[in-house]
């Protein structure tokens, strides 16, 4: 109502009415409020026949309680109660008082050049549950060392295998700024993933625990504690150039996560950070070695080739069996020296750990693999390929006494079939090693199995089967 009438009303009027005490003032404002047809024209304007709004920038439909005024956007009528609030924010450098925070932080920015304001108390205590900390005026070198001799906590478990490293804010600017808080403190994250790598692969994961406030109109607050977690990362020894790259899909993942809190609660902000929590365990994957020999059972299959080598290369040997037939010797590991370049084993360590076989196939577009675990006699999937119409090559891995060995499967059914009574020939799938004695079955069969990931299956025993002769027949009922 007011900026309508400094609209329409003469510079000379406008003198004598800021001379008037604030009592006149009143009561001159609500003559006019009675009797300007303006407003109501306005209001009329705004609204169709049916009530629905015209024009969204002329209509207000949050009004204030205590004195009327009213706003387009609730989160404008919220900020407008807070000039009716008992809270008043001083400004400690010049003595000016606001009732609303964000005020008093543009003030003290525009005149006084600070970034930061600290809230001083007028007559009530503004809804804060802690009070900020201000830095202790330091030199720049004796802040960075003292920052980095506290700035971790590490506890262990489980043998020292697995690590939490707690970093914490150094100054008040990381404190209450996410991003600068990742920024200054990716530089020792790199250098404690760097330092455990010397030792062991690792995996590694990272929480972010923060405080978030959200504010009512009538003044209180509520206040939450999230954490929020990134992916779980593999690094191998041989990929320390892989931590930057992988720190940054964390961080990316923890701000992802952040901004759904944010989104979902509305009226969330950053409160503070308190701390992030990096969680580091040792990585043993499994490898294939040097010659293991075969158990009784998987010998008599006639339908496996175990390379006779003394190196770590086993895995190398046996895709190289699959692509070259040797009737004689075929075991023989010198037969196949002469094509160790057909194949691209750049960055592939020896031995050959199950996390690289992906690498490989990317390496080497036309070979597709797939490996297969043997434990108690117990066959199951490890890692099956989603390469297509490649030469493809199944291996057995096979483990004994904390050695471990690659061999080529050379006839994939015969192989599975030992695990069937029947001695017709059974196709089986490679995700589930489900058999059918017909292909076609076979075929209608991964057309669902390749919806889902490749499994381990457990059926019950055979005393636990439902038997029909132990079940007890229901009682009849007669009419």
């Amino acid at each position: 109502m007011i900026d309508q009438l400094v609209k329409v009303i003469p510079q000379d009027v406008l003198q004598k009415l800021q001379q008037l005490s604030a009592q006149d003032f009143n009561a001159v404002l609500q003559s006019v409020k009675q009797q300007n047809p303006t407003e109501k024209q306005l209001d009329q304007s705004t609204m169709g026949k049916d009530g629905s709004v015209t024009n969204e920038d002329n209509v207000s439909n949050f009004e204030c309680q205590t004195c009327g005024m009213r706003y387009a956007r609730k989160d404008h009528l919220i900020r407008h109660q807070q000039n009716h609030s008992n809270i008043n924010y001083e400004c400690e450098h010049c003595g000016f008082t606001t009732k609303r925070k964000d005020v008093l932080t543009k003030h003290m920015k525009r005149k006084h050049d600070v970034k930061k304001n600290v809230q001083k108390e007028d007559d009530i205590q503004p809804p804060r549950k802690r009070q900020r900390i201000e830095d202790v005026d330091q030199l720049p070198e004796e802040r960075v060392r003292n920052a980095r001799e506290k700035r971790s906590l590490t506890t262990t478990a489980l043998n020292d295998g697995v690590e939490n490293i707690q970093l914490q804010p150094s100054n008040n600017e990381e404190r209450y700024d996410l991003m600068l808080f990742f920024k200054e403190k990716q530089v020792d994250i790199v250098q404690i993933l760097e330092d455990r790598l010397l030792r062991n692969n690792i995996k590694f994961y990272m929480s972010v625990h923060v405080r978030m406030i959200k504010y009512s109109p009538d003044g209180k607050y509520d206040e939450a504690e999230p954490h929020f977690n990134s992916k779980v990362s593999t690094i191998l020894q041989s990929g320390v150039s892989e931590i930057p790259h992988e720190l940054n899909k964390g961080f990316q993942k923890v701000f992802i996560s952040f901004e759904e809190f944010i989104k979902n609660g509305s009226g969330w902000q950053l409160e503070e950070v308190l701390q992030l929590d990096l969680c580091v365990t040792k990585y043993k994957p499994l490898k294939g070695g040097s010659y293991l020999e075969l158990p009784t059972s998987l010998k008599r299959s006639n339908c496996i080739l175990n390379i006779q080598n003394l190196d770590n290369k086993c895995f190398l040997w046996t895709v190289l069996s699959s692509m070259h037939n040797f009737q004689r010797n075929p075991e023989n590991v010198e037969n196949y020296v002469p094509f160790v370049n057909s194949v691209n084993m750049t960055g592939i360590e020896y031995p050959t750990p199950l996390s690289q076989i992906s690498q490989f196939e990317k390496q080497n577009n036309t070979i597709s693999v797939n490996i297969f675990g043997y434990e108690e006699g117990e066959i199951y999937p490890l890692y099956i390929t989603k390469k297509t119409f490649c030469h493809h090559v199944n291996m057995l891995y096979f483990k004994e006494n904390n050695k471990s060995h690659y061999m080529l499967i050379n006839n994939f059914n015969r192989f599975l079939s030992r695990t069937k009574k029947h001695r017709e020939e059974h196709f089986f799938c490679y995700l589930c090693l489900q058999g059918f004695t017909d292909k076609c079955k076979l075929e209608r069969h991964k057309a669902d199995c390749g919806k889902f990931d490749f499994q381990k299956l457990h059926f019950p025993r055979r005393e636990k089967f439902w038997n029909s002769k132990n079940m007890q027949k229901p009682p009849e009922f007669r009419l």
